[in-house]
Parts: C-alpha cells; sequence; structure tokens
C-alpha cells in the first residue's frame, strides 16, 4: 500500500514536471506554491487511498483535474487491478496555468490506457471564476475574447457513463455542490461511493451534502480530516499566516453512499438550489 513517502516522492515528480512544462526563473517559486497549494492535501489522499483500497471501485469519475495530481494518485492507489478513470474537467486556465490537458496526460502517461478525458463543465458553469484568471495573471487576454472562449466549453447536465465511484472536487459552492453530487449519484449504482474534497475548508459544502441527504439522494457517512482540521482551528493554525502549514495537511473528505432504493428526483434537487 502507498503511503507517506510515497506521496512526497510523488510530490517531487509533479514539481518537476511542472517546471519542466511552466518554465524556470523567477516564477517557477510561484508555479509550484499555485501548483501544490491546488493539489490534494496529505492527509486527504491518505484517506482517499484508504476508502479506494477499501471499495476497489472499478470505474472512477474525477471531477475537476486541475494538473492531474490527485488523478495520478488515485492511479497509484489503484495499482494493483488497474480501473478505468474519467477526469472530467473543463480545461481552461486555472491560476495561473494554461494548457491544463497537456500537463494532466504527460503527468499521468504511464496509465494512458486507463484514462479517458472529458473536456466539459459538470452540471453548471462557472465562467466568471476562470474569467478571473484571464483577466488577473499573463497573458492577459481581453474580456470579450475570454468571455467567448469560456462560453465554447460544453457542459453536462445528463448521466453520460457508468461509474461505481466518483471523486468530486470542481466547483465547491452550494449549488454546484448539490448539482454534481446528484448528478454523480445518478449515474452510480445504489452503494456506490461518492468522496467530496474541500469539505472542512470550504463551508458551502457540507450545507449542500446535507440538502442532498435531507431529501434521500445520498448518506453522509463520515467527514476525514475532521479531528485534525479542528485542531488547527481551534490553535489559530489556518488561514493566510499559517498557508505553508496548512499546505501538508488537509482540507477535509466527505464521503457519501448512494442509498440502496434510492432515485435521484431531479425536481427535488433543483428546488434545493439557492
Amino acid at each position: 500500500m502507498i503511503g507517506s513517502d510515497n506521496y512526497f516522492l510523488l510530490q517531487k515528480e509533479y514539481k518537476t514536471s511542472l517546471t519542466a512544462k511552466y518554465g524556470q526563473g523567477e516564477s517557477e517559486r510561484t508555479t509550484i506554491q499555485h501548483a501544490v497549494d491546488g493539489a490534494i492535501k496529505l492527509i486527504d489522499a491518505l484517506a482517499l487511498r484508504d476508502i479506494l483500497t477499501a471499495t476497489k471501485p472499478m470505474r472512477i469519475l474525477e471531477v475537476g483535474t486541475f494538473l492531474g495530481f490527485s488523478l495520478r494518485w488515485i492511479f497509484e492507489s489503484t495499482k494493483g487491478y488497474g480501473p478505468r478513470v474519467t477526469s472530467l474537467d473543463p480545461r481552461v486556465r486555472h491560476r495561473i496555468f494554461d494548457d491544463l490537458k497537456t500537463h494532466v496526460q504527460m503527468f499521468n502517461s504511464a496509465y494512458v490506457n486507463q484514462l479517458t478525458l472529458v473536456d466539459a463543465y459538470l452540471s453548471e458553469r462557472n465562467d466568471d471564476m476562470f474569467l478571473h484568471d484571464y483577466l488577473k495573471f499573463p497573458p492577459i487576454w481581453e474580456k470579450q475574447k475570454a468571455l467567448a472562449f469560456l462560453q465554447s466549453i460544453p457542459t453536462i447536465t445528463e448521466p453520460f457513463g457508468h461509474f461505481d465511484f466518483a471523486f468530486v472536487d470542481g466547483d465547491h459552492g452550494f449549488n454546484a455542490t448539490v448539482l454534481n453530487v446528484a448528478l454523480s449519484a445518478r449515474m452510480m449504482p445504489h452503494g456506490g461511493t461518492i468522496v467530496v474534497h474541500d469539505a472542512l475548508s470550504w463551508p458551502k459544502v457540507i450545507p449542500a451534502l446535507n440538502a442532498l441527504a435531507a431529501i434521500g439522494v445520498i448518506e453522509l457517512q463520515y467527514l476525514a480530516g475532521q479531528r485534525l482540521y479542528q485542531w488547527m482551528t481551534d490553535h489559530h493554525l489556518l488561514g493566510r499566516s499559517a498557508g505553508p502549514l496548512k499546505a501538508t495537511l488537509c482540507d477535509g473528505l466527505a464521503v457519501v453512499k448512494v442509498p440502496a432504493n434510492a432515485a435521484v428526483n431531479v425536481l427535488a434537487v433543483k428546488s434545493l438550489l439557492l
């Protein structure tokens, strides 16, 4: 079973890969900081490994791939039995990074025969969030050009496959969490597992999951990393001043099951939206 040593070795490979693609020099430190900050943290990664080991899914959906670190971790965690993994992401500029797809493919090249890439939003668009990155980080785009490009990215709003495990790490707003988890559940059998990332660091994730649980779409099993996150909160170790420490620990995982006899009522789900 892979452990913390593997995580840090993989992170070292990740940094080398990022430097090779996005360049060296004055910007290298900023590149690494953005990439590591946006990737799965150690405690979350180990918890995800344990869940994958326990469930041994053969058809995995990842919603939100960024530069491909968590995708690679999923592959490494399931190396013994080789599941198929579908990575769904709009592949637009995120933070300072363009051409994310090339890096995802490069960093996961050893698993190309198990990987399917779907370039799209799931459930709803978030053009405004990504527009910010085109207007703030170089090369700066004109607003209309950026909007036109973002609006060309498709949105998937209906089931498009069959999965028995989903790792949801996209938009962490209330509506997006409700819609992404509900649509993931529609593509899964009863008893399927959904793991939602950033469940503790983003305040709208748990209320969204509780709302879905209240109408019977999911069962919220437990929160991985909760005690550590609470300890960090109690000791004032969160926030910008504690960034380097937080970057090595956790953001929390919510572990969700698709209950027996569950039937996702689309209208009921839409009634939850703010």
